[in-house]
């Protein structure tokens, strides 16, 4: 359970921090996706209030992560900053960024990994340059192989984190969403070349719920843009649960995924935004969350002290909403779907990873 169950909707991202700036003070931390009109920006500016000893922000272009960074200097003169350029579609960016980091004389560990930037709702579908569908590759690959070739990092700062000092353990955050209700990994059909006939049934999305939240989607279309996402959200709670079943007992590391809420930001630039209004008229509700209040379930995960582990075996307590645990599809919360994924996911790496 969390420490503060009054928490939901309206909390802010400054209210959490200020809640929990011990689990800031002296801390170094790493956000990928950081810009001014994100949850990455939003999240680093609220951490940097409490004296972090590094944030390490991370994003495609040097521009957009300069600019949070300026602010955060202008406020919090005192703050390290650091950018670091990756691009999370591309294997060999993100290869070239954890060399960096590990290379890093002066960072002994990374305290908190939060795996926020990520693209949604491509309309034609594009693989990476890998040959990976772009939404799977950018939103789960990428973190993927980012979060364990810096893993000897965030065993470091473990190391000499107490395991009775619960509040600053080490924790890897994987900003998820409630669209993973949409889709389950396709196993063996990642990157959507094939019709749904032709994928076993239980590999099919939720045309349902794709049906009321984005219009009509053509059943048979090898490619439907919102279960491919759905599908890459999915397994960043599958990747939470496999983080910490792998790294709980053995280094005090634990893993969270969650649902940010509904923000508008950079991330629906590729979406149809009448179709985008309707899903809202159709789906849960037309009330939507600002950066603050949308970047506050980030920093609930990363920091709160009465979240434990969770049951990986059941893969139950790794998914927060609205600052609360929640309650994810059956498919994200399976232990054998996270180990199918671990391995298909090292495949796509071309890497094996014994944390």
């Amino acid at each position: 359970m969390t420490s503060h169950s009054e928490w939901g909707f309206e909390t802010t991202a400054s209210e959490v921090a200020d809640t929990f700036a011990e689990g800031i003070r002296g801390r170094t931390i790493l956000i990928t996706g950081v810009s001014l009109g994100g949850l990455g920006g939003t999240t680093a500016k609220a951490l940097a209030a409490h004296a972090p000893r590094l944030l390490i922000l991370t994003g495609r272009s040097r521009d957009k992560v300069d600019a949070v960074i300026h602010e955060i200097q202008h406020n919090h003169p005192r703050i390290n900053c650091r950018f670091l350029q990756i691009d999370l579609s591309s294997q060999s960016s993100v290869q070239k960024a954890a060399a960096e980091i590990l290379s890093y004389d002066d960072v002994d560990g990374i305290d908190l990994l939060i795996n926020n930037a990520g693209v949604m709702d491509v309309q034609e579908r594009t693989l990476s340059s890998e040959g990976i569908e772009l939404q799977f590759a950018t939103n789960h690959i990428g973190h993927f192989l980012l979060t364990n070739l810096i893993m000897p990092k965030l065993i470091s700062a473990a190391a000499q984190t107490p395991r009775n000092q619960h509040s600053a353990n080490v924790r890897i955050i994987n900003v998820s969403s409630s669209a993973h209700v949409f889709s389950p990994i396709r196993f063996s059909d990642h990157t959507f070349s094939k019709p749904v006939e032709a994928i076993p049934e239980d590999e099919w999305p939720d045309f349902d719920r794709l049906r009321a939240v984005n219009g009509m989607p053509d059943d048979s279309s090898p490619y439907i843009p919102f279960a491919a996402y759905g599908q890459s959200k999915t397994a960043n709670l599958l990747f939470s649960l496999s983080l910490t079943s792998r790294l709980a007992s053995r280094y005090n590391i634990t893993s969270f995924a969650l649902h940010p809420g509904s923000i508008p930001t950079e991330l629906q630039r590729n979406s149809d935004q009448e179709k985008l209004a309707e899903s809202r008229r159709r789906f849960r509700s037309t009330k939507r969350k600002n950066l603050e209040q949308g970047s506050s379930t980030t920093l609930v995960a990363a920091l709160d002290p009465g979240l434990l582990a969770g049951n990986v075996d059941e893969g139950s307590g790794l998914y927060l909403d609205d600052c609360q645990i929640g309650n994810q599809a059956d498919w994200a919360k399976d232990p054998r779907a996270a180990e199918r994924l671990w391995q298909l996911s090292e495949k796509l790496v071309g890497q094996t990873f014994d944390s």
